[in-house]
């Protein structure tokens, strides 16, 4: 996973750069790129550096540094015009409920929420420059609306996130018990017909020495009665 993330936002970083160069993507600055090549650099969990840190916290640290570059992305697309990128987030979401537990699914949910929140309430009340692809400002009922119903979705996908992954680990866990107590069955039942098969084995050694032996001094023997017969009878026993 870390590999691919470092892949992933190095190929964007240098696809991001040579537009730049070339003339397009027009919202884009040294900040946004820095960010970028940070994700790409930073974000990734080198061995030297999970040896010193708890992996419990480094997920949130990931979440966190995805969804502040996430956010700038959305804001330098004209935030509450951006809705495609908007997705991003909740791909973090489903990562926090597939790989983690529901503080991490509420933690991504949260900050998610704040900083898309952010982006797009601020630059509408000036607080930061506002940027936008069409000669049109939404009317301050508009924007709240169109706010709130995605910071709801946000939550109501977070749930959905948390109860799936849930759902998931515990028939995933269900799959295992069985496996494991089928292993057990067929060991269990391996184990018995062994200790059978070897105490008929004891036994079967133990008719054949008899017979042996007494094979043995029917032979030696002088004249007996239907010797012929005994001797002959001893021979299968022992054969068998």
């Amino acid at each position: 996973a870390g590999k691919i993330r470092f892949i992933c936002f190095t190929i964007l970083f240098l696809f991001l750069v040579a537009m730049k160069a070339a003339g397009g993507y027009s919202y884009l600055n040294p900040a946004i790129l820095t960010l970028i090549f940070v994700e790409a650099l930073i974000n990734r969990p080198y061995s030297f550096f999970l040896n010193k840190v708890d992996l419990y916290r480094f997920q949130f640290y990931q979440m966190l540094t995805d969804i502040i570059a996430i956010s700038w992305v959305i804001y330098y697309l004209g935030g509450i015009e951006a809705p495609v990128v908007n997705l991003a987030y909740y791909v973090i979401i489903l990562w926090a409920g597939v790989v983690s537990d529901d503080l991490a699914v509420f933690f991504a949910v949260l900050v998610s929420a704040l900083l898309f929140a952010g982006v797009v309430a601020l630059p509408h009340f000036g607080v930061l420059p506002r940027i936008s692809f069409f000669d049109y400002k939404m009317p301050p009922l508009q924007l709240f609306s169109l706010l709130l119903g995605n910071i709801a979705f946000l939550f109501a996908f977070g749930y959905f996130s948390a109860r799936s992954s849930k759902i998931t680990r515990i028939l995933e866990r269900k799959k295992q018990e069985d496996h494991v107590r089928h292993t057990h069955k067929f060991l269990a039942a391996g184990s018995l017909t062994g200790a059978i098969a070897h105490d008929i084995v004891n036994y079967l050694i133990t008719v054949r020495a008899y017979a042996n032996v007494m094979l043995e001094k029917a032979e030696a023997a002088g004249d007996l009665p239907e010797k012929d017969k005994i001797v002959t009878g001893l021979k299968r026993i022992e054969e068998a």
